[in-house]
């Protein structure tokens, strides 16, 4: 009978102490709890499309391999539906640049085409075409 007691006593101990547990988690997350930041969404009724309609974009800046500005040769794509990279050469050193990642933290890769690869530099947009390899 002795050992009943202590077995129940254990056992509601560590219920207890659980129970302790989860109230200061749940405590925890509203004293935590997000802020939620009030943006402002434009009306689509605002905008007038018109303007921007058969304007020559400015900041594109089409580039071969050959120029000075991007050092960096496109030796291969990988272009897929979720995850596309491209594979750069400068000097003897070659780059694996995956969509969203930055290289030498000037030039973010935006898009990957069949024989181009877009990256962006500020408003500048970079757009490289694959070298053909012999």
């Amino acid at each position: 009978m002795n050992n009943y007691i202590i077995i129940k006593r254990l056992f509601f101990t560590l219920l207890l102490i659980t129970a302790i547990y989860f109230l200061l988690l749940i405590t925890n997350s509203f004293i935590n709890k997000p802020v939620i930041k009030d943006i402002n969404i434009m009306n689509l009724d605002e905008i007038n499309i018109s303007e921007f309609i058969n304007q020559p974009d400015k900041n594109i800046v089409t580039t071969s391999n050959n120029e000075i500005k991007f050092e960096y040769k496109l030796i291969g794509i990988r272009a897929g539906d979720n995850d596309s990279s491209v594979i750069l050469k400068k000097a003897n050193k070659e780059y694996l640049v995956r969509i969203g990642e930055t290289l030498d933290n000037n030039y973010e890769l935006v898009e990957v085409l069949p024989n181009t690869a877009v990256f962006r530099n500020g408003q500048k947009i970079v757009r490289i075409e694959i070298e053909d390899i012999k």
